[in-house]
């Protein structure tokens, strides 16, 4: 994947399509999953080492997953779509690599925040009150840093996911 890359391809439940992006040293790049008609995480690795993030929106197939990378080091990551099991299908994604260019100060604090965010969607994920406390937890440590962004957009969906997960505790 380079610069302006959109790949659009059909996915089946529990099927893998995985793709290389190589970034020069300070580069960022974001990167964006549209679903079709299935459900689909996005997981990133650097080389051959073990994912480091995965992107997994709990609000299922209507929403378009996000990820930022940013280079410390000449790096090559290894992305993977995969067509989340249970879910119907066969459907459709569109990768879109919307970002590249050298990095910006902000751009760090967007990399955590989205790994902080993807953390507790994983946590929540697993639908049970334990992990919806500590979802909690994760979303606020979320939350704090997309204020540190300046992301009002990103503010205000951390807001409704602590309410929601609020809500699955019978807290409101």
């Amino acid at each position: 994947l380079g610069p302006g890359s959109v790949v659009e391809r059909e996915i089946a439940a529990g099927q893998a399509h995985r793709y290389e992006l190589a970034l020069d040293s300070g580069h960022f790049a974001r990167l964006t999953v549209e679903q079709q008609g299935i459900d689909v995480t996005l997981t990133a690795a650097l080389g051959e080492g073990p994912a480091f993030t995965r992107v997994h929106s709990p609000n299922g197939r209507e929403v378009t997953e996000v990820l930022s990378l940013l280079a410390d080091g000449k790096a090559v990551y290894r992305l993977e779509v995969a067509g989340l099991p249970g879910s119907a299908g066969p459907g459709r994604y569109i990768l879109r690599v919307v970002e590249w260019r050298p990095a910006a100060p902000v751009d760090r604090l967007r990399v955590d925040a989205e790994r902080a965010e993807a953390a507790a969607d994983q946590i929540y994920l697993q639908s049970t009150a334990a992990g919806y406390r500590q979802a909690l937890g994760s979303y606020d440590a979320a939350l704090a840093l997309w204020r540190k962004a300046g992301d009002a957009a990103k503010e205000a969906e951390l807001l409704y996911r602590l309410a929601v997960t609020e809500r699955r505790l019978g807290n409101l």
